[in-house]
């Protein structure tokens, strides 16, 4: 069965695609080389479907949260509120003080500039000559055609990269169309400013609501179809929601709902410049069905019982040549079927193995497409194909070779009736002017959208940064100082993470999924020296990246941890300490730690999360198990307890992502991850016996890593909300995101005294550095909290789509609860007092609010119109 490619946006990290053969000192995959650099072959989501499965998994284990928790939707009013209260600074604002005046500094986007990530969506308009790209991760990007000049449109949210339309505006220009989840956003400018729709809802808050597709069309009306998936509370099941909008976009209207259940076997098309829009939905209960919708209404155009019964999902293009619409669809990833009648026969066209997208000229129905790992083209209707490209001739022909992993085929027609098509890869975008029998990579320079999984700096030269993208792999440069856009040379391809470096900044520790170390010196111009996998059959973090360590003895010494299985081949899940040694060629040894950390966690089924030993002591080491546990070693490993509980957290709903020794005290240990259900941060001062909450001022989100300033005064975190710092003097996180940040998942952070720099990796818009400018300033705590009784709300009454706001003397933390007058919850999360807080949109009415400070609470009326 091929795996869903069109799944929610918000699970774009979780479709990334895994190679999984190793290198050769390990097996014999097949590869392609350049100079010295091998890569290891990318396996597609229908080759390793159980590694995607497991990837995706991954993604829900770390953000970890109680039932009925919508951490997608979270994150997207963390989005929404970010954008809001920065849209009141000065546009582009990159430098200022930050954290209540403590920190001067600037903020430097590094890039990298030479190497794009995954592309998955375009649209064109051809009145104005501008093509859109959606990257991965959430940023949408412009460039006139056909000469090449990107320019960012938006990042200030993580917009679905699947889901982007635009039409002309009646006065001149552009109204595009995103969506950052649940509702659509539209912008008249350029990005510098949005609008929201209204009337696309989602009555089940807690279904895994979003919006899948914007499809603009071209009839009278001007109708903009907007399809949705989520959770249908009359049929109780996920479904497809189809909207129109006739208004230009300001205001969507349900059409009806289709009986699909898996967001893969609906696929809609409009043929370019048609007034008409096409769904296909399979399924393997019954005739699989072909839809008209025009003008809002919705018939069936043709019923067929063709498809294989088992291909339970569905790409499908459209196009018209001479009065005939043509049909081609993809069904099960594997057979293609041509339909010139309405869908009232369809014609096996060719079997193939392991596509999961389908292209279409918009001109010539002859010609198509297929993509998986490689992408094939057909001159004949499908009856033969022949390889663009093999994958391997990528890496020594970037400008004019496909990437391997296929995302998208589209094709436009300019103004003067000319087509091209282009094609979205995991490494970027391609334009093809002659059905794709050649291409040229048009994202080489100028679309900064990487991926990472993490960095990492040389602690002894800062020109050297590492980085680990998202199937672009390893990419290393030597020329990393100052603040300028840096150019990467790929090390080698794949997705890699939880680096380390030993050795005094000559040995280099990445690890590619599933638990394998793949090491090199020589970092100024990374070489591989050899590798190493971790065993067992009950891999932690379902077999994706496992937790390291760096492990402090010497300046010298080349030891990591490794939290993982059981070297010993059997269950478990156990920390391991791996020493490389040169005695008679590269080689690591591995020591496996005699405790099981599995089955004694709480629940007795949680594998480590996290591992970290303090640089003060090695006799202080630590370890996180997925679902929250923590424990501590004060004799090296030797024996473990564990921690009982915490303080402010109930249920265990707190994901291990990260730990983080302190420098300043041996007692003192910082512990976070997944913040939706409980504080996103622990603080222990007695070395891991007990913790206490450290979230005022963080909003529910994921931690992903933690980083210190000098003697602990100053916490750097890398959020899917952003980049924060805690403040210690003042007990609070602030916010250093600014107009020019992205609103990306924050992944990777280090403090870097020497060049007085935050560097942080983000998943889709590469490196950022934050460079202090001057010393960190002195600043007293704020003032108490003040009593719930004295917190303002207004306005009152608010007017729906605007921001609410609790106002008090001091920044504070508090949670806010909103029920309708039958007592049903409407809103419920931490939020900071004096920024805008924005509801969902809710009927006008009278509301009750419940704000709880912790050692207080109060009750009022809201209303809403």
């Amino acid at each position: 069965m091929m795996i869903n490619k069109f799944t929610h946006w918000s699970l774009n990290i979780a479709t990334a695609l895994l190679c999984v053969c190793l290198l050769p000192a390990l097996q014999g995959c097949k590869q392609a080389q350049v100079g010295a650099t091998m890569h290891p072959r990318p396996m597609g989501e229908e080759e390793d479907e159980d590694m995607v499965a497991r990837k995706k998994a991954y993604i829900e284990l770390i953000h970890r949260a109680s039932p009925g928790t919508n951490w997608r939707y979270l994150e997207e009013l963390n989005a929404t509120e970010a954008y809001y209260r920065l849209s009141e600074k000065v546009a582009g604002k990159t430098t200022g003080t930050y954290a209540g005046g403590v920190i001067n500094a600037i903020w430097h986007e590094r890039g990298n500039d030479n190497m794009a990530g995954r592309t998955n969506g375009f649209a064109y308009l051809a009145s104005t000559n501008t093509l859109y790209a959606a990257a991965d991760g959430g940023s949408i990007w412009r460039t006139p055609l056909p000469a090449i000049s990107w320019t960012k449109v938006s990042d200030v949210a993580e917009f679905n990269s699947y889901a982007l339309g635009v039409i002309p505006r009646s006065g001149g220009g552009a109204r595009l169309f995103v969506t950052p989840g649940q509702k659509i956003w539209r912008t008249d400018n350029n990005g510098a400013s949005f609008d929201t729709s209204t009337g696309i809802t989602f009555p089940v808050a807690w279904g895994g609501n979003y919006v899948y597709r914007i499809i603009p069309v071209n009839d009278a009306a001007h109708t903009i179809y907007s399809v949705t998936f989520g959770w249908e509370p009359s049929s109780w099941t996920a479904q497809f929601g189809l909207y129109a909008s006739t208004d230009s976009g300001v205001s969507f209207h349900l059409l009806r709902y289709f009986p699909y259940h898996n967001d893969n076997q609906l696929s809609f098309c409009s043929p370019v410049n048609s007034g008409t829009l096409y769904a296909l939905g399979v399924t393997s209960g019954g005739a699989d069905t072909l839809y008209n919708i025009t003008n809002s209404v919705v018939t069936i155009a043709g019923s067929t019982n063709a498809f294989a019964s088992a291909d339970n999902n569905v790409d499908m293009k459209c196009m018209v040549a001479g009065g005939v619409t043509h049909f081609y669809a993809l069904t099960g990833g594997t057979n293609i079927y041509h339909s010139s009648n309405m869908g009232g026969k369809w014609f096996l066209k060719n079997t193939v193995t392991g596509a999961y997208i389908l292209g279409l000229s918009s001109q010539h129905p002859e010609d198509i497409a297929w993509g998986g790992v490689e992408a094939s083209r057909s001159h004949d209707s499908g009856a033969t194909f022949t390889v663009i490209n093999t994958w391997g001739s990528y890496y020594g022909a970037m400008a004019t070779k496909l990437h391997a992993d296929l995302r998208n085929f589209s094709y436009f027609q300019y103004s003067s009736g000319t087509e091209f098509g282009l094609v979205g890869t995991d490494g970027g975008a391609y334009i093809s002017n002659n059905q794709l029998d050649s291409v040229s990579n048009i994202t080489l320079s100028g679309y900064r959208v990487n991926q990472m999984w993490d960095h990492i700096t040389s602690p002894t030269d800062t020109n050297i940064i590492i980085g680990g993208e998202q199937d672009q792999g390893l990419q290393a440069t030597n020329a990393g100082g100052g603040t300028g856009f840096i150019h990467t040379n790929q090390v080698i391809s794949g997705d890699y993470g939880q680096m380390r470096i030993t050795g005094n900044g000559s040995t280099l520790w990445p690890e590619y999924p599933g638990g394998n170390i793949y090491l090199y010196n020589s970092l100024a111009a990374p070489t591989y020296i050899c590798s190493w996998t971790m065993s067992g059959t009950q891999k932690p973090n379902v077999g994706w990246m496992l937790a390291t360590s760096d492990y402090f003895t010497s300046s010298t010494q080349n030891e990591i941890l490794i939290g993982g299985g059981n070297i010993t081949g059997d269950s478990g899940s156990y920390l391991s300490r791996l020493t490389l040694t040169n005695s008679s060629g590269w080689a690591v040894t591995p020591t496996q730690y005699n405790y099981n950390f599995r089955t004694n966690s709480n629940n007795a089924k949680s594998g480590i999360s996290a591992c970290a030993v303090s640089k003060l002591s090695n006799n202080l080491m630590y370890v996180a198990a997925e679902d929250g546990t923590f424990f501590y070693s004060t004799n090296a490993g030797s024996s473990w307890t564990k921690t009982p509980s915490y303080a402010g957290l109930t249920g265990s709903y707190l994901y291990g992502a990260t730990i983080l020794a302190s420098a300043d005290s041996v007692d003192k240990v910082y512990f976070g991850g997944s913040g939706y259900s409980n504080p996103g941060v622990y603080v222990s001062r007695d070395h891991g016996q007990t913790f206490t909450a450290m979230g005022n001022g963080l909003p529910p989100t994921l931690v992903n890593k933690l980083a210190a300033y000098s003697n602990d005064s100053m916490i750097f975190a890398a959020t899917e909300a952003g980049p924060y710092v805690y403040i210690r003097a003042d007990n609070y996180w602030y916010s250093l995101r600014d107009t020019g940040t992205p609103a990306v998942n924050w992944r990777s952070v280090e403090y870097i005294p020497s060049i007085r720099t935050v560097r942080f990796g983000t998943y889709g818009r590469g490196i950022w550095d934050l460079v202090f400018n001057k010393p960190v300033s002195h600043v007293a705590v704020n003032p108490s909290p003040v009593p719930a009784s004295e917190i303002k709300i207004g306005p009152n009454p608010l007017k729906n789509g605007m921001p609410l706001t609790l106002f008090t003397p001091g920044n504070q933390n508090v949670n806010l609860n909103v029920y309708n007058s039958a007592g049903r919850l409407m809103f419920s999360r931490r939020v900071d007092t004096n920024s805008g807080i924005y509801l969902p949109d809710m009927p006008t009415g009278v509301y009750i609010y419940d704000i709880n400070t912790g050692s207080g609470s109060q009750t009022g009326v809201l209303a809403i119109n």
